[in-house]
C-alpha cells in the first residue's frame, strides 16, 4: 500500500510483508517485517518483530515473544525495518517513517533485555527528510531498497544503521540519500528484581510504612514515584518510608535504577489505601415492644459488623453479627471493624414489655346493700376496671377497688402499650337489700 507525505499528493510505496531481516544471537532467532493493519482492511503500515526459539519442539512454544511498532491512529506509517541484536541481547530496529505531516524520514527503537516482554522503548528519529519525493514514474514512488542494521565488530555492543531519507532536490529533480548512524550503547542499569519489603494494603493516617528493593548492579541512584495522592516520602536509595495522610488514595509505587546512561525499566507494586469502616446504622429500635424485638445493623462499609451488646464504644470481636433479638429494655450497639480499626458505632434503644400478668379479684360473695371488691396482680401493666364486660378493653377507670351495689360479675384487666391486654380477673357478688318494714 502507499503512504502519504507532506507537500505532495505523490504516494510512497511500502512494499509487502515479507521478512526483511533474520538475526541469530544468544540461542534465539530474531526477525522483523512490515505488516499492514488492520489485516482485513489495512489503513496503516507498521513494524512487527519476533524472537524465536529454534530448538523448541512445540508447535506453539517456539515464539518467545513478539511485538509491534505502530501508530493506532494511522497518522504515522512505519516500513522497511532492519534489525540487529548485540552481545547483551539489546535489540535495535531501524525503519522508514512516513506521515502526511512530514517528509520521508527514518527512526529507530531499542529494546533492552531487562525490558518487559513484547515491548520496545519509545521511538527516536535518526534523521528528518528535507523535501518531498517523487521518482517520476507512474504509481507510488519506490522506496526502501537500502535498509540495514548491524553490530559494530569492535565491541559487539554498538549498532550501525542505514536508512533512506528524502533529500533536497537538485536541478528540479527529487532526490533521496542514504544515511548512516552509529549508536554507541551505554548500558542502563537493569530493572530492580523485586521488592524486599512491601505492604500492599495500608491504612489512611498510617506512617512510616517501609518499602525496599535489593541493590541493582551498576545503579548510582534510585527514583521512587507514587501515582496516588496524600503520600509523602523522599529517597534516592533502595528503601523508603512512606507517610499516608488521612486523605491518601490508592496508587502504584514504582522505582527505577539510575546510572550515567539513563533509567532502568520500573519495578512497581499496587498499594491499596484503606479507610476505617463507615458508620453502622441500626433499625428496629425507638419504641416499646412486647416480650422481644429484633434489631438489625447495616452499613459499616469496608469492615465486618460486630455486636457490642450494651457497651457504648465497645471493641469486642466476640460476636460477628448484624441481627440480634432483644428481650430486655436498653440501648444496644453495633460497630464495624477492619485492619485499619473501628468505625463509628450505631445504636438502637428499645423498651421491652411483657404481657401483663393475671388479675386476682377479692371480695366476691353475698352482701347486704353493697360490697367492696379489690383487684391485684397484673404485673407489668396498669389495672383497669371493666365493669360487667368480660374481656373488656376499656381504658377509662384505673381503679383497683370498686363498691358494687347490685348483683353481678365484675371484671378487671391489666394493660401496657407494648403487649396490650393481659388475662382478666373477676369477682361475682350477690347484693341483698334490707327488707322493708312490715306494716
Amino acid at each position: 500500500m502507499g503512504t502519504s507525505q507532506v507537500g505532495s499528493t505523490e504516494l510512497i510505496q511500502t512494499n509487502d510483508p515479507r521478512l526483511q531481516t533474520l538475526f541469530y544471537r544468544n540461542g534465539s532467532l530474531w526477525t522483523t517485517h512490515t505488516v499492514f493493519l488492520p489485516a482485513t482492511s489495512p489503513t496503516r503500515s507498521a513494524i512487527q518483530w519476533w524472537q524465536i526459539n529454534p530448538t523448541s519442539t512445540s508447535n506453539t512454544g517456539c515464539v518467545t515473544q513478539f511485538g509491534r511498532i505502530e501508530d493506532p491512529t494511522s497518522n504515522i506509517f512505519c516500513a522497511f525495518p532492519a534489525l540487529a541484536v548485540n552481545a547483551d541481547n539489546t535489540v535495535l530496529i531501524s525503519y522508514a517513517v512516513f506521515s502526511p505531516n512530514i517528509y520521508p524520514s527514518t527512526g529507530y527503537n531499542l529494546r533492552y533485555s531487562s525490558d518487559p516482554a513484547g515491548t520496545m522503548r519509545d521511538g527516536v528519529t535518526f534523521r528528518n527528510g528535507t523535501a518531498k519525493f517523487d521518482d517520476g514514474g507512474t504509481g507510488a514512488s519506490r522506496w526502501g531498497d537500502y535498509s540495514v542494521a548491524t553490530i559494530d565488530p569492535v565491541n559487539d555492543k554498538d549498532f550501525w544503521a542505514q536508512q533512506v531519507v528524502s533529500a533536497t532536490p537538485v536541478s528540479g529533480t527529487d532526490k533521496w540519500e542514504t544515511y548512516w548512524t552509529k549508536l554507541i550503547m551505554c548500558p542502563v542499569a537493569p530493572q530492580p528484581s523485586g521488592f524486599s519489603t512491601l505492604s500492599a494494603n495500608v491504612c489512611k493516617g498510617q506512617n512510616n510504612v517501609l518499602y525496599s528493593i535489593p541493590s541493582v548492579s551498576g545503579a548510582t541512584s534510585y527514583t521512587w514515584t507514587y501515582s496516588g495522592t496524600g503520600a509523602t516520602f523522599s529517597s534516592i536509595s533502595t528503601s523508603l518510608s512512606i507517610n499516608f495522610s488521612s486523605i491518601a488514595t490508592s496508587g502504584t509505587l514504582s522505582v527505577v535504577a539510575n546510572n550515567a546512561c539513563g533509567a532502568s525499566s520500573a519495578r512497581s507494586v499496587s498499594i491499596s489505601v484503606n479507610d476505617i469502616p463507615s458508620t453502622v446504622s441500626v433499625s428496629g429500635g425507638g419504641g416499646s415492644f412486647c416480650n422481644s424485638r429484633t434489631i438489625t445493623a447495616s452499613g459499616g462499609s469496608g469492615g465486618s459488623i460486630y455486636w457490642q451488646n450494651t457497651t457504648n464504644g465497645g471493641f469486642s470481636t466476640g460476636t460477628l453479627s448484624s441481627i440480634q433479638t432483644i428481650t430486655t429494655s436498653g440501648t444496644y450497639y453495633f460497630r464495624a471493624n477492619n485492619s485499619c480499626g473501628w468505625g463509628p458505632q450505631g445504636s438502637a434503644t428499645v423498651t421491652i414489655q411483657n404481657t401483663p400478668g393475671m388479675i386476682w379479684v377479692s371480695g366476691g360473695g353475698t352482701y347486704c346493700n353493697s360490697a367492696t371488691i379489690t383487684a391485684s396482680g397484673g404485673f407489668g401493666g396498669t389495672i383497669y376496671y371493666q365493669g360487667g364486660t368480660s374481656n373488656g378493653t376499656s381504658l377509662f377507670s384505673t381503679s383497683t377497688s370498686h363498691v358494687p351495689t347490685s348483683s353481678g360479675t365484675h371484671y378487671y384487666r391489666a394493660h401496657n402499650v407494648g403487649c396490650g391486654w393481659g388475662p382478666q380477673g373477676s369477682a361475682t357478688v350477690t347484693i341483698n337489700k334490707v327488707p322493708t318494714a312490715v306494716s
